[in-house]
């Protein structure tokens, strides 16, 4: 079984990097604009909003801050995620700073011996959202201009982490053999440390820039191509939004049915896009970690999120477009609460598939 699902992902990134060759040579002008502008982005936003905070989270795991947590939240992080207390630090820096601050954390901890391999792969499914900043100014204000569409969109990606952190202590519990790494190091302090987090930190931000302008440059290529075709925004979005993330808000945010648009775009946030998947891998890709549990939540997240943002619209912010007006909700007598059930057995389909099939095989 694993070896015939380790086939197919060699040939469907086989297939995916074929077609990414292909879009590249036939529209390379494009490319290479893209590429420019993916420069601009590392050089304005990327780098500024996530070098320092990749710093910051080096030095709480190197100064032993996430010993603290374990002595204050160990009792309460068992009970919820069912993880260690020093694990406890990744979602919480996901949560604060966004990703990939959360894998980067939970690396660190690993590294540092303060958790297991088994308990780094459970932390990188529900450690890692998009950052407060982001939702509430870029995505609320700057593109909805509505700042408490954002704060809901944050807590929304918040409560469906927690659900998924949740689910996986429930169906796929750790052994509290699996919550220790043996090789147990303490913290070290001075020059040397700040030395080591400060060049640990470079590294994982020139793989992170490295992968923003490879998807600045394809993503941009193929949809220079794609427009020939005339697609519908919310198409547009969607196929957007399952390479790249920050580009695809702004197309969902053009949607002429705004209810549409505001749950692709929790959708696509739910996701967040193979742009940062492959920055989340690139910073533990040595550590020989499987990411079907990772891509297994970030798929039910996307699910839970836009889920989240239907009752979101319908049941706590009447201010906010009617649901009404989204086509496949236009039902007499209870068209809603059908639609919010099928979504609700969707889910629970898709999660009982991912405990059958995968149970015996990754944990």
């Amino acid at each position: 079984m694993t070896l015939r699902s380790g086939r197919i992902s060699a040939i469907l990134f086989l297939v995916l990097s074929l077609c990414i060759f292909a879009v590249l040579i036939c529209d390379s002008a494009d490319a290479i604009s893209y590429m420019r502008e993916g420069l601009a982005l590392c050089a304005r936003v990327v780098i500024p909003s996530l070098f320092p905070f990749m710093v910051l989270s080096g030095l709480f795991v190197e100064l032993g801050c996430a010993d603290i947590l374990a002595s204050l939240l160990s009792r309460p992080m068992r009970f919820l995620f069912g993880i260690s207390g020093e694990g406890a630090a990744a979602p919480l820096m996901g949560a604060l700073c966004g990703f990939p601050i959360g894998a980067s954390t939970a690396h660190k901890l690993y590294r540092s011996g303060r958790i297991s391999k088994d308990e780094m792969s459970r932390l990188l499914a529900f450690s890692n959202i998009p950052g407060s900043a982001f939702l509430i100014s870029a995505v609320g204000s700057a593109l909805w201009g509505n700042a408490h569409f954002g704060f809901a969109l944050y807590i929304i990606q918040i409560v469906s982490a927690i659900i998924i952190g949740i689910f996986m202590r429930i169906f796929f519990p750790l052994q509290r053999s699996e919550m220790k790494n043996q090789q147990y190091e303490r913290p070290s302090f001075g020059v040397r440390c700040f030395s080591k987090v400060i060049s640990e930190a470079s590294a994982s931000m020139i793989g992170v820039c490295a992968l923003v302008l490879f998807f600045a440059s394809f993503v941009g290529a193929l949809f220079s191509l794609l427009e020939r075709f005339h697609m519908s925004d919310a198409v547009s979005s969607l196929i957007y939004g399952f390479f790249e993330m920050s580009g695809a808000v702004g197309k969902a945010a053009e949607i002429e049915n705004r209810a549409l648009g505001m749950i692709i775009t929790a959708l696509i946030c739910g996701w967040s896009g193979l742009s940062i998947h492959f920055q989340i891998i690139s910073i533990c890709i040595e550590d020989g970690v499987s990411f079907v549990p990772y891509f297994s939540a970030k798929t039910a997240q996307a699910l839970l999120s836009a889920l989240g943002m239907i009752v979101y619209i319908r049941l706590i912010d009447p201010t906010m477009p009617s649901l009404y007006a989204f086509a496949p909700l236009q039902a007499a007598n209870g068209g809603n609460a059908l639609f919010l059930l099928s979504n609700g057995a969707f889910i629970f389909g898709t999660a009982r598939t991912f405990y059958l099939r995968f149970k015996k095989k990754v944990f």
